[in-house]
């Protein structure tokens, strides 16, 4: 990676810098690269011939993936060995910190709420990751590029070819030790590793565009991109968001340079990286505008042609259809599919729904900015900029056509989401990480002649009062995404609240309850609860009648959900209101069992549990429940053809439910009784009754109140139950 991102030998070398030396890499260096790099393209040709069947021994296999992994840790060692020895100065050794500390704050909580599925669309990229390895080369759907699809089938597969040893080492780590759960975690791992590794353009471009002293400007942008909690957030989750982000990143440092000077192959190497933004995502893409106007900016200044745009042109297109190729041999799906490549822009051009449309998308997306960098930061860049040499400026403008245009283009969608923003938030780092140098740099430079204090180089006796109001202006800037990504990373090494609330549940709502539930919260087995999904995935949208309906137990809220209803929307209308008056009353009229409320170090939605209100007339005193109607935790014991529950070992057991008005009753089965007991529990968990059924098949109890109560009917085997009947005695 040092290597890769050292500053060329050619480079104008800054005033500060002159007493560095410039060097070549050093001939080890270039052939450890040069090998890792045929090792691993040799290896990604064996992994397309073994997925499509092609016959490669499995030996051959793990021997060339075991070279490249050696030769990729040898170029590692190498370029930290001289690294640490000083050979690339301060700015080498500050961006091997940052590498190290992205990468532990990336991994550390990566299996969080993975074992519960709860994100959507990992399980799409999982999904065609695995038909991939399987032989299915080509995805027919377009709704995302496949470039991650490809990156995540590679990962597995050269995972998969060490299975033992991979899962051991995540059983280690995260506690994953099932293949499947694995699978996820690796093309989680893909997200983790390239939003770690944006750092080294981020802080690159920081350093260059800073010109003198440039650490400072790198080392601010690369701590605010380390530490944004929304980039830390998505650099947790096998989505294309961030890997979009780091190749966007990767296009405008080639972009930077270019605007230094031109060059070809800057010029191929920018194109490649646009391309393979726009392969994982199709709107970072975008990023070719920034090379468009480098182009234009020397067109402006020598009034020649370059041939240079339509190299990177041509490049970015072959890097596009290269991580898609399904768009040339699918062409009827990718056009004319269900989920061709027009699927997001109908979807995020169009109206949007509910809880994506806020009154302004510009404010919207400036409160994400503010909680992703802080507002100190936010608000010292653009001042900072201003103190910036003219050069610098200037280069920083060009640089900005691409968050330009993209803020423009997501401001005008008719969706509005989070995830959008993740392609500039690295070029807005190096945006506020200058402009804050700047700022520290204008504040405490000295009188003609003197050195910057905050460069930590000033021999003169206040240069200790420098270094230490530049720490304070520094922690000052990187207060609040610092503090906040420290705990969001606690959170993540932690059960979130789904996970918690979950667990509370398994362990005191009785087995076989009925839940109408909604979207984000937890997911149950069908052993456990019997679950029920609210209309149009919110429970404000299902109308009372059916939340309130006998056999429903509980309702189970999740904020992520019922929220959007109580936040401003761009436009409402009548279904919006009553939906919002749903949830009013059941916040306000139905008991509260739990709730388990977010916090700095929990991460998730609110989840909460409320038991349904009833009403004095919802008792009454007898009931026939048919076999139908029972809660049976394995499917096999029903009977359908003849609608009845047979039990054929120990240990199994059935459940009614009902509403009952207090009093002595007996429940009579219609059916074969073989022996067994009847317990009786309410809602809380409690058991108010038992009784051993008598040889007739009937049992006689007490009920305490006016109550909903489950019936447990624990049967022997050779029992069978039709129906049964409840009536007061």
């Amino acid at each position: 990676v040092l290597i890769a991102w050292r500053r060329p030998p050619e480079e104008i070398v800054t005033a500060a810098s002159d007493s560095r030396s410039a060097r070549l890499p050093r001939p080890l260096g270039r052939l450890l690269g040069f090998a890792a790099v045929a090792l691993w393209a040799l290896l990604a040709a064996l992994w397309l011939l073994t997925v499509t069947g092609r016959g490669i021994p499995l030996a051959l296999d793990r021997a060339v993936a075991l070279a490249a992994l050696a030769a990729a840790f040898a170029c590692l060692l190498h370029a930290v060995v001289r690294t640490l020895r000083g050979e690339w100065g301060r700015s080498g050794r500050l961006l091997l910190f940052f590498v190290a500390v992205a990468l532990a704050v990336r991994f550390a909580g990566l299996d969080f709420e993975l074992a519960e599925r709860f994100y959507a669309d990992e399980g799409y990229y999982t999904k065609h990751a695995t038909e991939i390895n399987a032989g299915r080369l080509l995805v027919s759907t377009f709704n995302y590029p496949h470039l991650l699809y490809y990156l995540d089938a590679f990962a597995i597969w050269v995972a998969s070819l060490f299975a033992e040893a991979a899962l051991a080492l995540s059983g280690a780590l995260y506690g994953v030790t099932d293949w499947p759960l694995f699978c996820r975690l690796a093309a989680r791992a893909v997200t983790a590793t390239l939003g770690a590794l944006t750092v080294v353009p981020v802080f690159k471009m920081g350093e260059r565009l800073l010109g003198e002293r440039g650490e400072l400007g790198g080392s601010l942008a690369a701590a605010l991109i380390v530490f944004s909690p929304l980039y830390n957030g998505g650099s947790h989750l096998a989505i294309c968001d961030v890997p979009s982000a780091f190749f966007a990143a990767v296009a405008l440092f080639f972009v930077l340079r270019l605007l230094e000077e031109e060059r070809l192959r800057d010029y191929l190497l920018a194109g490649l990286a646009a391309g393979l933004a726009a392969g994982a995502k199709y709107p970072a893409g975008v990023v070719a505008v920034a090379i468009v106007a480098a182009w234009l900016r020397w067109r402006l200044a020598t009034r020649r042609l370059n041939p240079g745009l339509l190299g990177s042109g041509l490049a970015a297109i072959a890097a596009f259809v290269a991580t898609t190729p399904a768009l040339v041999l699918l062409p009827d799906a990718a056009l004319r599919g269900q989920r061709g490549v027009l699927f997001g822009l109908a979807v995020h051009g169009g109206e949007g729904w509910i809880g994506v449309t806020p009154p302004s998308n510009t404010l919207y997306y400036l409160e994400l900015l503010a909680g992703s960098f802080g507002l100190v930061a936010l608000a010292a860049a653009p001042l900072g900029v201003v103190f910036l040499e003219r050069e610098a400026r200037r280069r920083l403008a060009w640089l900005l056509a691409f968050p330009a245009v993209y803020l423009a283009l997501i401001v005008s969608m008719g969706v509005a989401v989070e995830r959008n923003l993740y392609p500039i938030l690295p070029i807005l780092a190096v945006l506020a990480g200058v402009g804050a140098a700047g700022f520290c740099r204008k504040v405490l430079a000295g009188g003609p002649g003197r050195s910057i204090a905050v460069t930590g180089t000033a021999a003169s006796a206040g240069s200790l009062r420098g270094r230490a109001l530049a720490a304070g202006l520094a922690a000052a800037f990187l207060a609040w995404p610092v503090t906040a990504t420290a705990f969001q990373t606690v959170g993540l090494s932690r059960p979130g609240t789904r996970v918690v609330a979950a667990e509370w549940m398994r362990e005191n709502v009785p087995r076989g309850a009925i839940l109408l539930k909604e979207a984000f919260t937890p997911e149950f087995s069908d052993r456990q609860f019997a679950q029920r999904q609210a209309r149009d995935r919110f429970v404000g949208a299902t109308p009372m009648e059916e939340v309130r309906r006998p056999e429903v137990d509980f309702v189970l809220l999740s904020s992520h959900a019922w929220a959007r209803f109580f936040e401003p929307q761009r436009e409402t209308d009548a279904a919006y209101f009553e939906a919002r008056a749903r949830y009013e009353e059941i916040f306000d009229t139905f008991p509260l069992v739990a709730r388990w409320p977010p916090g700095p170090a929990r991460l998730g939605p609110e989840i909460s549990l409320w038991r349904v209100r009833r009403e004095p007339g919802d008792y009454g005193e007898r009931a026939r429940f048919p076999a139908g109607h029972a809660f049976v935790p394995e499917v096999p014991m029903l009977e359908r053809e003849t609608w009845t529950i047979r039990f054929e070992r120990a240990g199994q057991w059935c459940l009614f439910r009902g509403l009952f008005r207090g009093g002595g009753y007996r429940l009579a089965v219609d059916g074969e009784v073989a022996g067994g007991r009847l317990v009786v529990r309410d809602l809380a968990g409690a058991e108010v009754a038992a009784a051993d059924f008598d040889p007739a098949g009937t049992a006689a109890f007490d009920l305490p109140g006016d109550d909903k109560y489950l019936f447990y009917l624990e049967l022997a085997p050779g029992s069978a139950v039709r129906a049964v009947d409840i009536e007061k005695l």
